[in-house]
């Protein structure tokens, strides 16, 4: 379908995976390496150094979805978005990991729970901003999207809630385990779909994962789950005779959520597989001459039976599409 793919055609950002390094930009900076997982338990240990000082009010700490009826005030710290930046040599790249930190407040007095929320999100922007010891493990962190006060009232008690955004820059390492093949071969769509589904398969660390799911369905009925898809594919006019092809590939991961951090970790341990998969294999046996991770996104979804951490790997194909011009 794609027709004759070649490889090692030679782009300014071809050095990042294995060409010519010469288009690679040198940067002195260290290895700053957390995972998710790891980030969200250092910024909760964090804040409950001051659960009897300036947290004293604060009774749950909640890595994750809170519980249905949570003892007030509560803080939530969730994931939410991971953006890679391939951009350093030493097999470094660049991660922006940012997290959401919500306060939820309780009270008979609307203005009390409405101030007592906003209160308390300055309070945990200070500690974060004068935070060294997350700073050993990161190279940079900025907060955004701050809320104050949104009324979230279910019942005749007042509920009000205020939120920020964490963002925390690390610099990473590829696994040692990455392979690169240049013997880029013919493919199609789905036998391209199939080999991806394949690899991943092998993975010995996905061998619990109870569906594997070739386009979407709408249907999954056993957890945990993953799911691929096939996004809108883009052409562009490389060099005269072919096309450079762009193939979004969404990887989906579905796990039940609830109260009970494990079920977090669970999820957030299976995403860190995912990516490390979506890392050792650049070329996928050689159908794509490179890939890479552009976002990893954290939801949280519902259905009649079901919480469900979801987490959504795009990831980005690259292919030569050379046109038959024998006619």
């Amino acid at each position: 379908m794609w027709g004759k793919i070649y490889s090692g055609v030679s782009s300014p950002d071809y050095g990042i995976w294995g060409g010519d390094s010469s288009y690679i930009v040198s940067i002195s900076w260290g290895k700053f390496q957390i995972s998710m997982k790891d980030l969200l338990t250092r910024i909760k240990n964090r804040l409950l150094q001051y659960n009897n000082d300036t947290l004293s009010d604060v009774i749950t700490y909640k890595r994750g979805i809170l519980p249905p009826i949570p003892a007030y005030p509560a803080i939530a710290i969730l994931p939410e978005e991971e953006v890679i930046r391939y951009m350093f040599t030493g097999g470094l790249y660049r991660s922006d990991k940012s997290v959401s930190i919500e306060i939820y407040v309780k009270s008979a007095s609307r203005e009390y729970a409405r101030n007592k929320s906003s209160e308390l999100l300055d309070a945990v922007r200070d500690i974060i901003q004068s935070d060294i010891y997350l700073n050993r493990y990161v190279k940079d962190t900025a907060i955004s999207d701050e809320v104050y006060g949104i009324d979230v009232t279910m019942g005749s008690t007042f509920i009000y809630a205020s939120s920020m955004k964490l963002k925390c820059s690390t610099r990473e390492s590829f696994p040692s385990s990455r392979t690169i093949e240049y013997n880029v071969s013919n493919s199609t769509i789905s036998n391209f779909v199939d080999t991806v589904v394949n690899i991943f398969k092998a993975k010995s660390a996905l061998s619990s994962i109870q569906m594997w799911i070739k386009w979407s369905t709408g249907n999954i009925g056993r957890f945990p789950a993953i799911e691929f898809n096939v996004g809108s594919i883009s052409r562009d006019r490389s060099f005269l005779g072919a096309e450079d092809v762009t193939i979004p590939l969404e990887i989906n991961l579905y796990c039940k959520a609830g109260a009970k951090e494990q079920l977090l970790n669970r999820a957030l341990d299976y995403s860190e597989t995912i990516k490390e998969v979506i890392h050792e294999n650049p070329t996928w046996n050689g159908i794509c001459y490179k890939s890479s991770i552009s976002s990893i996104t954290y939801d949280i979804y519902s259905d009649i039976n079901h919480f469900l951490y979801g987490v959504k790997f795009l990831v980005l194909c690259k292919f030569k599409d050379v046109v038959d011009q024998s006619n």
